[in-house]
């Protein structure tokens, strides 16, 4: 994994999300209120299964292959089945993944979540991923970039490895531990906070005492 793309992804989602905005302009489409509807799915799908690829870390395949079945509105659930490592993670849906995914079952014509035009499960869309990356001027990151991405935002936010091997499903902890200097670099900046800290609150109670 070639961290300085994971970091270029991770301090840029929302201009991927702007790349794939399914009402940009785009040169030689009509304005977004004139577009056939076969095109606005298309720019809303790719919309769609990125935000649902940023927001729960999950493979490519995972997400193609999503059904309805898994799906738990009630509780704002997913039960991904992790077919490379054969095990099953319950995730909860953002914000943002729920407004997703309620969209599309409202609408839905397939027991599956994103599909082809036949109703059958998406097949995968590296190439389209490939341009948008290209337009938000992210060249080198991927479909798979994004569950890098996802771990990196966790990491740096406070999740240790345990809790981030289970949202991306690892089996084993030691492919979790490539974030583990990430972790380290958090556990480190908290460190030096709380020395800092501690070296105040010292300073000032040795001001009382000699003011006393």
């Amino acid at each position: 994994m070639r961290l300085e793309f994971v970091y270029s992804c991770v301090g840029s989602p929302q201009r991927l999300l702007e790349a794939v905005d399914p009402r940009r302009d785009v040169k030689g489409l009509a304005p977004y209120e004139d577009r056939i509807p076969r095109i606005k799915t298309q720019m809303q799908d790719v919309h769609d299964f990125i935000i649902t690829l940023l927001d729960t870390g999950a493979r490519h395949g995972e997400i193609c292959t999503l059904e309805w079945s898994q799906i738990n509105f009630t509780h704002r659930s997913i039960a991904l089945w992790r077919s490379k490592v054969k095990n099953e993670s319950i995730l909860f849906m953002s914000d943002r993944v729920f407004e997703v995914l309620s969209r599309r079952y409202a609408n839905r014509n397939s027991m599956f979540v994103f599909t082809d035009s036949q109703g059958a499960a998406r097949k995968h869309i590296n190439m389209t991923f490939h341009k948008a990356f290209q337009r938000a001027g992210l060249p080198d990151c991927s479909a798979h970039t994004l569950r890098h991405t996802l771990a990196t935002r966790l990491i740096q936010n406070g999740m240790n490895l345990y809790e981030v091997k289970e949202i991306l499903g690892h089996s084993d902890i030691k492919t979790t531990m490539r974030y583990a200097h990430i972790e380290q670099a958090q556990v480190s900046r908290k460190a030096t906070d709380l020395i800092n800290k501690m070296n105040q609150a010292s300073l000032e109670s040795n001001t009382v005492i000699n003011r006393v």
